[in-house]
């Protein structure tokens, strides 16, 4: 036995019913930072989370798997009706819908599923999943391939959404997103450091997400303000006024700025923002 011979099987099954039912919850809600697009990027590293833990002879089963897939395409459906940290109370309630619509109510332990999916996003891991030392739990799973996508270039836009639109001033972000970061990257190493190659790929990825924050905090520190248009100050404010307020996807949104950008800085950042959203690796055309 093992997760490869399923993998594909389950993937077969759920990934076009997932994925739109996922589309459906945030066809009435601008929120491309947690919309299905991030569902299915949470989904591709949990693929290869699978097939890290499977060269170690640590194996999930079909049932298993299935639960996967399903929580990670719908963890944050509950993004679509509140931003707040109850979404993930809200997420559970769409999970139910959709367990009961495919009449799923006999999979086994659906109550760690549900129960995962709600508390996935205390990022203070204070719940009753903390510490668990079983690699296969869907809480150990979804928590830490959700938080890969904070992580990145990507990561940056991410926190840069959804912290604004929380309400979240300008010149509190990069201190409060650090903090948050510094959680999941601890969560992360915790639960599967021992996967040498996947653990330094994703740091990798971290350490773009820690040094963009940290120049940002440096940054408002030095100019005592935060109306800046260059810099790491300047991408947060264009993410602000052209995926916020013009409400265009960030890939539309990094295309226009990058026409009409001087700043060597924002250029660099949006260009490597549009080549990691634009990977042919998160392409759900490619995964049918």
């Amino acid at each position: 036995m093992n997760s490869l011979s399923n993998l594909k099987n389950v993937e077969d099954s759920w990934l076009i019913p997932l994925y739109t039912y996922c589309q459906r919850a945030f066809s009435h809600t601008h929120l491309p930072s947690h919309n299905e697009d991030h569902h299915l990027r949470v989904w591709i590293n949990a693929k290869e989370l699978i097939k890290q833990l499977n060269n170690q002879g640590v194996f999930l089963n079909s049932p298993d798997l299935t639960k996967v897939i399903i929580a990670t395409f719908l963890h944050d459906t509950g993004m679509s009706i509140t931003l707040d940290k109850t979404h993930g109370l809200e997420s559970r309630k769409i999970c139910v819908r959709f367990i009961e619509e495919y009449e799923l109510n006999d999979l086994e332990n659906l109550h760690e599923l549900l129960d995962a999916i709600e508390k996935h996003d205390n990022k203070e891991y204070q719940n009753k999943f903390t510490g668990t030392v079983n690699p296969k739990h869907i809480f150990n799973i979804l928590s830490v391939c959700d938080d890969l996508d904070a992580f990145g270039l990507t990561g940056v836009y991410r926190y840069a959404e959804i912290y604004l639109l929380r309400g979240i001033p300008i010149e509190y972000l990069a201190t409060m997103v650090l903090k948050n970061l510094t959680n999941r990257v601890n969560y992360f190493t915790q639960s599967f450091g021992n996967l040498k190659n996947f653990h330094e790929k994703h740091m990798k990825r971290f350490d773009l997400t820690r040094s963009f924050f940290t120049d940002l905090k440096n940054q408002i520190i030095n100019n005592r303000n935060t109306e800046g248009n260059s810099g790491p100050l300047g991408v947060i404010n264009l993410i602000n006024h052209f995926v916020i307020n013009k409400k265009q996807t960030p890939v539309e949104a990094a295309k226009e700025i990058i026409r009409n950008t001087s700043d060597n800085y924002i250029n660099t950042y949006f260009k490597g923002l549009i080549t990691e959203l634009c990977s042919i690796e998160f392409n759900y055309k490619t995964l049918l």
